[in-house]
């Protein structure tokens, strides 16, 4: 979506993920829009595909927290990054329920500070068979609590 929105804005816009379907999802996206400015590679974020000192921003948007090797994630932006470039770096904080990409519970505990991130997503994989309404917030799909 930001590729897209992009593509609608500047000269040029590249999109990669290292998963086939989202490449997928935004060309068909691009075309329904008309927009053909706008690129997308299936590509690993730590071996890019371009040569060095090609870009003039990069935005990564929460990719780094799913990458294993975030130095190298890093080094590689910059070295496709021109020198004078900007790299926009975000991603959500780790010890949020956000940052660790798991649903909310309708009971705020914070779960993500007391356990390992291992068993964490045990533990949610487990609630959520187990308890599936543990993670629904009715006031947030404008229900009472």
């Amino acid at each position: 979506g930001i590729t897209v929105s992009l593509g609608e804005e500047c000269k040029i816009a590249v999109g990669i993920d290292i998963a086939p379907k989202f490449k997928n999802t935004a060309t068909k996206l691009t075309k329904e829009l008309k927009i053909k400015n706008a690129f997308f590679l299936q590509s690993d974020g730590c071996a890019l595909p371009f040569e060095k000192d090609t870009f003039d921003l990069i935005i990564s948007h929460s990719v780094i927290e799913h990458t294993f090797e975030p130095l190298k994630y890093l080094k590689e932006a910059f070295r496709v990054l021109k020198p004078e470039g900007i790299l926009f770096l975000e991603t959500p904080p780790y010890y949020s329920f956000e940052g660790t990409h798991l649903p909310k519970p309708a009971v705020p505990v914070p779960f993500q500070l007391l356990l390992p991130r291992f068993l964490l997503y045990r533990f949610y994989l487990w609630i959520s068979k187990k308890h599936p309404g543990f993670f629904i917030n009715t006031e947030s799909i404008g229900g009472e609590k």
